[in-house]
């Protein structure tokens, strides 16, 4: 509602005013200068109105969360005025047509078959990539083993990858990021990272030097997870 209302020369990003009386209680906000002038602007505009904006859902649900228990659908109200009197009326069931969702395995599966059979790598822009960021939310790590029993085995290291690892190379303890068939590796120094290599697109050559990094520090690498490294 806040990006339906915004336009050109804003200095703010806000919702109504009448979201504080609402069941919503608190009005939000937005003044980065920066998000204003360069995200802001790609999804408000002019003619855009609220029935113009859709929202998709993702979750590890194995079907439609929507189809469900209805008390736990969105709740999306709107200020209305009736006999003088101020309310607020869901309005969900006119806006769910405007709400998708897919499962998140089924969308990862999908993009990693595609972009396997294409070989410039993905074609959407870096914004809509499957960062490690996002497998961090979906992709929980497995339980443990009975006690006990052997640990599984490592799965295979092999391009595209997509994670941040912390490894040894020219000696030294450094940081490997991987996105597909580009990688960057950093060491931290003097308060700041300094790159020691980057590679933007796919090389046989390099692939096989990454992967022989990796696989003589197998034990004593650590994935970092949910940890974004700065």
């Amino acid at each position: 509602m806040a990006l339906a209302r915004f336009r050109e020369g804003m200095s703010t990003l806000g919702e109504a005013q009448w979201i504080p009386d609402s069941p919503y209680r608190e009005a939000r906000t937005l003044k980065k200068e920066s998000v204003l002038r360069k995200l802001v602007p790609q999804f408000s505009g002019n003619n855009l109105r609220l029935t113009d904006y859709y929202y998709l859902v993702i979750t590890t649900d194995e079907q439609t969360p929507f189809d469900g228990d209805s008390e736990l659908h969105p709740q999306l109200f709107k200020a209305e005025i009736s006999n003088d009197d101020l309310v607020f009326r869901d309005h969900w069931p006119a806006l769910r047509p405007q709400f998708g969702w897919t499962n998140y395995r089924q969308m990862a599966s999908l993009i990693r078959k595609i972009e396997r059979q294409l070989s410039v790598g993905s074609l959407f822009l870096p914004t809509y990539e499957m960062y490690d960021t996002h497998r961090s939310v979906f992709e929980q790590d497995d339980p443990p083993p009975p006690p006990g029993s052997d640990p599984p085995p490592p799965p295979p290291l092999e391009p595209p990858l997509w994670g941040r690892w912390i490894m040894e190379y020219r000696k030294t303890l450094c940081h490997l990021s991987c996105q597909g068939y580009s990688y960057a590796i950093r060491r931290w120094r003097n308060g700041g990272w300094d790159e020691l290599e980057r590679v933007e697109k796919k090389d046989m050559q390099k692939e096989k030097k990454m992967l022989a990094m990796l696989s003589s520090t197998v034990t004593a690498f650590l994935q970092l997870r949910s940890v974004e490294c700065r």
